[in-house]
């Protein structure tokens, strides 16, 4: 359970960033846990993983 201050608590998946690959897509909320960083990606932000390895996040404001 993830407290999202304003979007409340929400169930969120979580990813191990260091398996995700080009072409993969997934919906918030959800947790991305990588060597180094924890990226939170908050309920109704879209993320895709580019052709470089890149996580980019659509938010849905």
């Amino acid at each position: 359970m993830v407290d999202y201050a304003q979007e409340g608590r929400h169930e969120a998946a979580i990813y191990d960033g260091t398996r995700l690959r080009p072409g993969m897509t997934f919906m918030g909320p959800a947790i991305v846990e990588d060597p180094g960083t924890t990226i939170v990606i908050h309920p109704g932000n879209a993320v895709s993983v580019d052709e470089f390895g890149n996580i980019n996040i659509e938010t849905s404001v």
